[in-house]
């Protein structure tokens, strides 16, 4: 690590100030850190046509000050500072898939520790030392997803990575999996340089997509995505992209494992935050019958302080019920006429549907 006392092997002392932040930042877990400017970040002006056509289904929010979104230094209301960027790899045993239709299957993310309070915890006391070390407070902001950022083009800006044409950040030692936080600083710390891009003429996570998805290069159609459908949308998921959800109950990984820089991770990748983990992963490969029998009281035993808690247990077994469906084995009949008379409409009408699938 950087001594932060000693400044005689840089010209500018913020510079030596910026490699002690960042040697603090990967002593204390961070995966990768980079420093952008106030400024608005690669493919920001995407945002704009992105909106116009609708594309974020009904993730509303995306559209509210997408001027702040655009502009990091609107958000802040200064264009003095930097903005550090923080990745998080989860661990590597989380990312593998499971091909067995009568399990179902969660997002790697999701079978750990909700990865918005990991970051934040570790990001304020980033803050806490860097403070202690300068000698005085700081009046500086972190943002894990609560901020209208466009986190990914920040993070190219950054140096950390590229935003692929999954849309996902990409880097060369953690491919697609990091989680991403950042940490406002009204200092005078030189920026990183860019990083660029180099998914080059390979588009086979746009081909691997299930519902097509990613069907324009670094653009997403949110409501064909079953990331989006199984979990930020309210809603029933439409008719026409259940069966391409597989087993999937939480999220999707499809794009993450097919892109050739997580495969090439291999054998840089670090097992981050392991005290934070949930045992052993397996738990989260439960058979969808399993699943079915969840009440509200299992829900909280198995995914409290798991990013799955956040979508309820309602729209969980919305998602359990359709992949039983998939399944299409008679042994989930008992379990979906049970819960075709939950009172909740949304599961009724998806086991339903499950229903009429095993049937045929």
């Amino acid at each position: 690590m950087v001594d932060p006392d000693d400044l005689s092997q840089f010209s500018n002392p913020w510079g030596q100030r910026k490699e002690a932040l960042r040697a603090q930042a990967l002593a204390m877990g961070f995966a990768v850190v980079g420093f952008a400017a106030l400024r608005p970040p690669p493919r920001s002006d995407a945002l704009l046509p992105w909106l116009a056509e609708g594309r974020h289904a009904s993730m509303t929010w995306l559209a509210r000050t997408p001027e702040k979104r655009a502009d990091p230094a609107r958000l802040i209301g200064s264009d003095e500072g930097v903005m550090m960027v923080l990745g998080w790899h989860f661990p590597d045993h989380a990312c593998a898939d499971d091909h067995d239709p009568s399990r179902g299957l969660i997002a790697a993310y999701a079978r750990h520790a909700d990865y918005h309070v990991v970051l934040r915890e570790k990001t304020e006391a980033l803050a806490v030392w860097f403070e202690r070390e300068f000698g005085q407070a700081i009046p500086h902001r972190s943002f894990v997803d609560t901020a209208p950022l466009l986190e990914k083009p920040l993070a190219m800006a950054a140096g950390v990575g590229w935003q692929g044409k999954n849309t996902l950040l990409v880097t060369r030692d953690f491919g697609c999996q990091l989680m991403l936080a950042e940490l406002f600083l009204p200092l005078p710390i030189p920026p990183d340089s860019p990083e660029q891009d180099h998914c080059g003429r390979c588009d086979r996570c746009q081909r691997v997509c299930p519902t097509g998805a990613l069907n324009r290069d670094y653009q997403i159609d949110a409501g064909r995505c079953l990331a989006y459908l199984t979990v930020e949308n309210r809603e029933a998921i439409p008719e026409e992209f259940r069966r391409s959800m597989g087993n999937r109950i939480f999220g999707c990984d499809v794009c993450i494992t097919a892109c050739p820089w997580t495969r090439f991770a291999n054998d840089k990748r670090r097992e981050l935050l392991e005290e934070r983990a949930f045992g052993d992963p397996s738990v989260f490969f439960r058979s969808l019958l399993a699943w079915a029998q969840m009440d509200e009281k299992d829900f909280q035993i198995y995914f409290a302080g798991t990013p799955v808690q956040r979508i309820g247990l309602v729209r969980l077994l919305r998602n359990v019920v359709t992949a039983l469906g998939n399944w299409g084995d008679p042994q989930a009949l008992p379990a979906l006429v049970a819960l075709s008379k939950h009172p909740a409409p949304l599961v009724q009408e998806h086991a339903d549907w499950a229903l009429r699938q095993i049937k045929k």
